[in-house]
């Protein structure tokens, strides 16, 4: 069997086919022949599955091998269909951790559901599969999917269809994309085991959850089963946090809308409790930063609260004159300002010095 590379300049990486691929074609691709594309172009062929790596190695771009080219096949109903997991483990760890749980999900799940269509179905359930492989896992998933209305939703609990669909996701980026990160692998594996669980496969269930745990471990002290991948030690963490490292930007005042002033006060009183007062308001910070001052005053206004932390470290510094409170009814300030907001604003002042 010849074997071809396919290099894909959209996504910057190389795939090797089988030349009996039905992507491939001997080199043609899926178009017809002689019609050209600009997505990509195809090297070959080559006469072993070596050679095709060693040629798709000189493109200097992150190789993958297809289903198609892979040494072990299964014969399943007249169908060559490959393991998720043989083949050379080009894959980063997370992604042939993946492809081996979803290789354990392929037997239970199809005895499963060949058992309950058969059982409805009788000699008439193979017509019920989605098109393809009687045992690919996405299939048989589409077929939990369509048959969920008329056979499945009276034998599998409400999550089956969700698991069902979390699974055919986590198949296609396995099958799509060159590296898997960590999240996406573990919500895979997670979506694999209650999948088998549901289908009463324990046995299955258990070994992609030791899996998981392998996974979990990997993550945390770097992978035990790939040599090639460092450990990489986490960035130190800065001194000061950002809160802490935060300054009022210079500017021109006079050029600044009444609004934006009024902004800026606001973060120089953050400044002043921090420095001064040695109470670093992250709330306040993050609050006055994304909406503006005005509106946070607004919303602060509104509320009822009891013990305010910041005014009560002004108070103590004798500060009161920089508070939210006299900046809102400071004469340059109060048209942004409601009536109500300004009797309010001037009611937290007149409790606060008696």
């Amino acid at each position: 069997m010849d074997y071809w590379v396919y290099e894909n300049f959209p996504t910057n990486q190389a795939t090797i086919h089988a030349a009996d691929c039905g992507f491939c074609n001997n080199g043609q691709g899926k178009d017809l022949p002689g019609k050209s594309s600009h997505n990509g172009t195809w090297h070959g062929p080559f006469p072993t599955l070596d050679d095709a790596l060693r040629a798709s190695s000189q493109l200097k771009k992150p190789v993958r091998t297809h289903s198609c080219a892979n040494d072990q096949k299964m014969i399943v109903i007249g169908r060559a269909n490959a393991p998720y997991n043989t083949g050379p483990r080009l894959q980063p760890s997370n992604k042939q951790t993946v492809g081996e749980a979803l290789e354990t999900l392929r037997g239970p799940l199809s005895t499963y559901v060949h058992y309950t269509l058969k059982a409805k179905y009788a000699d008439k359930w193979l017509d019920r599969i989605a098109p393809g492989d009687a045992v690919d896992v996405p299939r048989l998933c589409v077929t939990i999917i369509s048959e969920w209305e008329d056979t499945y939703q009276f034998i599998l609990p409400r999550h089956g269809k969700n698991l069902c669909h979390d699974v055919r996701k986590a198949r296609n980026k396995w099958a799509h994309e060159f590296d898997i990160p960590y999240d996406d692998a573990y919500l895979a594996l997670v979506a694999i085991q209650r999948l088998l669980e549901t289908i009463n496969s324990p046995a299955a269930a258990l070994d992609v959850e030791k899996s998981k745990l392998d996974l979990m471990r990997g993550h945390v002290i770097g992978s035990p089963h790939q040599s090639s991948q460092r450990i990489r030690e986490a960035p130190a963490r800065p001194a000061y946090s950002a809160y802490k490292r935060f300054e009022v930007p210079p500017a021109d005042e006079s050029t600044l809308s009444l609004e934006d002033l009024f902004t800026r006060r606001l973060l120089q009183l953050y400044v002043i409790l921090r420095d001064q007062g040695g109470y670093s308001a992250k709330r306040f910070l993050t609050s006055v930063r994304k909406n503006g001052g005005v509106k946070h005053v607004k919303t602060s206004l509104r509320k009822q609260v009891k013990d305010q932390k910041g005014f009560e470290i002004l108070k103590q510094l004798d500060m009161l004159g920089q508070s939210m409170e006299a900046h809102v009814i400071d004469v340059q300030f109060q048209s942004l300002f409601t009536p109500s907001e300004l009797a309010e604003a001037r009611r937290r002042l007149t409790s606060a010095e008696n």
